[in-house]
Formats: C-alpha cells, sequence, structure tokens
C-alpha cells in the first residue's frame, strides 16, 4: 500500500478532513514560492502559422476552447496573446491539493505541520476512486535552472497547464511532492473514508490534541484509521513511527 502524506497544523481546516472528509484544492496564488505556477510562456515572435493551424485542426476536435478566437481576425501574435489569456484565465481558476510521498522528512515536519506540533495525513490517494484524486501529477524538479516556456499553441493545453503547475525548481526536491489538480475550479472537495489510512502526530504533538483528533475519528466513521506518533531517533538527525493504542484516548 502506497501512500501519500498531507502535512497539517492543528485548526478548524485540519479537524474537517475528520469530520467532513474535505480537503481543500488551494490557488496557486496562495503558495510560499513565487515561482511555483509561475513559468514564463513561449516568446510570442518565436511562433509561426503552422503551429496556429496544427493547433486549431487538434482544438477543434475538443471541448473547452473559445470557438470564437477561431472567428477573430487575429495577427498570429494576436491569436498568441488570446490563447495566453485564456490559460492564465484556467490557471487562476484551477485548484491544487499538494502531497507528499514521504511522512519522515523533518523539514517538512518543520515547515508545515507547526515545527513538529502538528500531524500528518496519510491517504491511499494513488488507488482511490474519489473524484478529486483523479488527475494526479509528481513534480518534476528542474535540476538546473532552466525550463521550457510554457506554449500556447500546445495541441493539448491542459497538459501544458499541468506542467505549468508541477515543474519547481531543485531546491525543493526534498519535499517529494506529488499534485492533485482540478483545472476550472477549487475550494474544498470531499474525499471518501476510506481513502484516509492513517494519521502521524509529531513529536512534539500535545496530548490533547491527540485526543481530539482520535475522538473525531472514532465519531466520523474513521475507525479503521491507524495512528502513529513520530520520535527523534537517538544519535540521528532522523524520525521514526510508534503505533498508538487508540484505546487510551476514548
Amino acid at each position: 500500500m502506497s501512500l501519500l502524506y498531507k502535512y497539517r497544523k492543528f485548526n478548524e481546516y485540519t479537524n474537517n478532513i475528520s469530520t467532513k472528509s474535505e480537503l481543500c484544492f488551494s490557488t496557486f496564488d496562495k503558495f510560499n514560492d513565487p515561482f511555483d505556477c509561475n513559468l514564463d510562456f513561449r516568446n510570442e515572435n518565436t511562433y509561426i502559422y503552422p503551429d496556429l493551424k496544427d493547433f486549431k485542426k487538434e482544438i477543434a476536435k475538443k471541448r473547452g476552447m473559445s470557438k470564437r478566437l477561431f472567428n477573430k481576425n487575429l495577427s498570429l501574435k494576436g491569436y498568441a496573446r488570446e490563447h495566453k489569456k485564456f490559460i492564465l484565465d484556467m490557471k487562476n481558476e484551477s485548484g491544487i491539493l499538494s502531497m507528499s510521498k514521504t511522512c519522515a522528512n523533518i523539514l517538512m515536519w518543520s515547515h508545515y505541520a507547526d515545527d513538529h506540533k502538528g500531524l500528518c495525513f496519510g491517504f491511499m490517494a494513488l488507488e482511490s476512486n474519489d473524484e478529486c484524486f483523479k488527475k494526479g501529477t509528481p513534480v518534476s524538479y528542474s535540476k538546473d535552472e532552466i525550463y521550457t516556456p510554457i506554449n500556447v499553441f500546445s495541441t493539448n493545453y491542459e497538459e501544458e497547464l499541468t506542467r505549468l503547475f508541477s515543474t519547481k525548481s531543485k531546491y525543493w526536491e526534498y519535499e517529494e511532492e506529488f499534485r492533485f489538480i482540478t483545472i476550472n475550479s477549487n475550494g474544498l472537495k470531499n474525499f471518501s473514508k476510506e481513502s484516509l489510512r492513517e494519521i502521524i502526530f509529531g513529536c512534539k504533538a500535545d496530548e490533547t490534541n491527540i485526543r481530539k483528533i482520535i475522538q473525531l475519528c472514532q465519531l466520523n466513521g474513521f475507525e479503521h484509521v491507524i495512528f502513529k506518533k513520530a520520535r527523534i531517533v537517538s544519535g540521528k538527525f532522523e524520525l521514526d513511527f510508534e503505533d498508538i493504542d487508540k484505546s487510551r484516548y476514548l
């Protein structure tokens, strides 16, 4: 069983994961990296007319691209600007759920789980039939500082949009991030209770918060969830995880 992990601090939104089976798909402007989801677009002067011709031929077979653009009497650069605006509009409306392939990264616990006082939710997302987990992709980390700009005349504009959302600098590689994307929608999305498999509490998590989450899970259909507690491994910069006997908190 391969799990993906969502690091969280204790707050109302975190409680909603256990009470309402909700996860938040954020818009890109909520992220802490100014380069994230902000790849440059290919310079409009580099396009040639076959780019536009092939694009129109393919896009006419698909839904989503506004047919009104086909009827405009625009220059090649004009079409490039219109299609760039189309992609940017979709980008602004789309939602992203960020998860990690690891639950053991001490930097992730520090940055996203309230300095190890928070918790980490383990989801069986890749094997789930949930609608919110259908469109997922691992983040690609640029090995150098150069990336391929976005092509507005790509015959698969959703693929280009996904690349826009999933390309990051090599400096973020430690996160081992995996993203789920909802094109043209964002906000709270429901997941099936079976998708949540384990909850890990940080090594500095308060007993009151641990008890609250375990009891919320018990009351809201998450009796199957396994609970663990992180601990510092002696003599190492490393975390280990011990199973929690939830009966102690019920």
